[in-house]
């Protein structure tokens, strides 16, 4: 794969996302910047490593927001999403990221109406960066 992995459009689901809460569209990103995160480490191999990790990591994070989702607890919410955008910034995992921010938000904002579609779109996101990034 060339340096930033494919973009998914919207008819993945992914881009082009609507967030009540903020109130616009959430631009179309990359699903993995590679390049990014080669350049902060300084090595291919520790790329690979902090992919794998993440990979690893994240399906805990998405269950840890459904449960916070079923017992309405929007500040768990807010804090779990917040915590994944970070994780996904700091691997380049773009579309994570842009997800789980306007997840935040809207756990934030008091926009719990969108909060269920965004975590599909959350689960979706990892999804597709997972299935991008596989060895």
């Amino acid at each position: 794969m060339n340096d930033m992995t494919h973009t998914t459009g919207a008819a993945s689901g992914t881009a082009g996302i609507e967030s009540d809460a903020a109130s616009a569209t959430v631009p179309e990103v990359p699903v993995f910047d590679r390049a990014g995160l080669a350049e902060r480490l300084g090595d291919d191999e520790l790329v690979d490593i902090f992919v794998a990790k993440f990979r690893a990591a994240i399906p805990a994070y998405v269950d840890e927001l459904r449960s916070t989702l079923e017992t309405a607890s929007i500040d768990a919410v807010a804090a779990v999403a917040h915590a994944v955008k970070g994780l996904a910034a700091n691997i380049g995992a773009e579309q994570v990221h842009q997800v789980a921010a306007a997840m935040e938000v809207a756990a934030r904002t008091g926009d719990t109406g969108s909060l269920t579609a965004l975590h599909s779109r959350l689960l979706m996101a990892c999804e597709i960066f997972a299935r991008e990034t596989s060895p």
